[in-house]
């Protein structure tokens, strides 16, 4: 779903960030929260934002980084990773362009990578669903 501001985060949901904006995840009360705002880079939207702003807010989540260019991800993916969260990468055999998932996993070597297909498997799982 895309996602919009103030929108509650569910476990196990898939909410996509719209383009020109940039994702924060914030706690309220029990759960968390999306908050959409610029932030201070130029690409937005900003996976380092937003991955940051998770390993922050979040006890459980997860990360994922797929193909792209230059480095936006690998920051956020470091936070994530510091704290325990389980990171899911793009092979970078698999991607259009590797320059994000080259730069994840020069980041969080110990990242799981696949294609896209394979980390949506493994999120499912994480999930507690099938695949």
């Amino acid at each position: 779903m895309l996602g919009r501001d103030g929108q509650a985060l569910a476990g196990g949901a898939v909410v996509v960030i719209p383009g020109g904006q940039d994702g924060h995840v914030l706690r309220r009360g029990a759960g968390l929260a999306l908050r959409l705002a610029p932030g201070q880079g130029t690409v937005r939207p900003s996976v380092d934002l937003l991955l940051g702003s998770a390993a922050v807010a979040a006890r459980r989540a997860a990360g994922v980084v797929l193909t792209g260019m230059g480095r936006d991800g690998a920051a956020g993916a470091a936070m994530m990773a510091e704290r325990g969260m389980p990171l899911l990468v793009q092979s970078p055999g698999s991607c259009v362009v590797g320059g994000m998932p080259g730069a994840a996993l020069a980041a969080c070597p110990g990242a799981t990578t696949g294609t896209p297909a394979e980390l949506g498997a493994r999120l499912a799982q994480m999930a507690g669903r099938r695949a």
